[in-house]
This record gives structure tokens, C-alpha cells and sequence, in this order.
């Protein structure tokens, strides 16, 4: 074998690698902008761990904790306590009941407005086909307008 082949099935030395990678770093600058990004990182996460640490100081066991955590508990008791009260109030809730009564009357109000046209409707039918009060009568029947419908009151 020629030097060549054996140079080309022999690779490259370490020095040559070395040289070869610090080539792909300076063109690429790939390298060097990950550098820079693992130190912004590693910097980010010293400023959470101290956070967390300073978080976690406020945390430890003490008196004031202890008394502070069973003042929360009990507000939070009184505190369902009052909701369920509040939900027993509300069904004579002067606001609900106003809104209520409207809606009611409105409603009734349109009750009433469509019982009289219905009853000016049946007056209409009856005046223009006075022959035909069998068949008009047993139509109000089959929709549902009974001789008992009247006025809401």
C-alpha cells in the first residue's frame, strides 16, 4: 500500500480533529452562541433556586405559622358557613323577588293578549263563515281552544 491509502484508511490524528472541530466552531459560531445560552440559563436558574429558598424560609414551622394556618382554617369555615346561610336567604331575595313579579306580569300580560286574539279570531271566523259553526267549532277543538279558555286573572 502507498502512503496515501494508508494515510486516507488511517483517519485523522487527534490534532487534526482538534483542528477540524475548532474550524466548524469559528464558522458556525454555533458553539459559542450555546455557550452563551447555557451561562444565561445556568444564571436564571441560581436566581430560582435562591427565590425558592427564600420562599421556602417563610415556610418553616413556627408559632406565628401554626396560629396563622388555624386563624385561616377557621376563617374558611366561618366562611362556608356564611355561603350556605346566604344560600338559605336567597329565595326571599328582595331583587330576585322584583324580578320575579315583573316577569310574572309580563308574561301574564302576554297570556292575555293571545287569548284576545284568539277570541277575536274565533268572532271573525264565526261572522264570515256563519254555515260553517260545526266545522269551525270542531277545528277549535282539534288545536287545543277549549270552550273553558279565559282570561289569566
Amino acid at each position: 500500500m502507498s502512503k496515501a491509502a494508508q494515510a486516507k484508511k488511517r483517519g485523522l490524528s487527534l490534532e487534526e480533529k482538534r483542528e477540524k472541530m475548532l474550524e466548524i466552531f469559528y464558522e458556525s459560531k454555533d458553539f459559542f452562541l450555546l455557550t452563551a445560552e447555557v451561562g444565561e440559563l445556568q444564571a436564571k436558574k441560581a436566581r430560582l433556586e435562591q427565590r425558592l429558598e427564600s420562599a421556602q424560609a417563610g415556610r418553616q414551622e413556627s408559632e406565628d405559622r401554626s396560629r396563622a394556618l388555624a386563624d385561616l382554617a377557621g376563617l374558611q369555615a366561618k366562611n362556608q358557613k356564611l355561603k350556605k346561610e346566604l344560600e338559605e336567604f336567597a329565595e326571599n331575595d328582595p331583587e330576585l323577588l322584583e324580578h320575579k313579579t315583573k316577569v310574572t306580569r309580563i308574561a301574564k300580560d302576554a297570556a292575555n293578549r293571545w287569548t284576545e286574539n284568539i277570541f277575536s279570531l274565533q268572532q271573525w271566523c264565526n261572522d264570515q263563515f256563519p254555515e260553517a259553526s260545526e266545522k269551525l267549532a270542531q277545528l277549535y277543538q282539534e288545536v287545543g281552544i277549549t270552550d273553558d279558555i279565559d282570561y289569566v286573572e
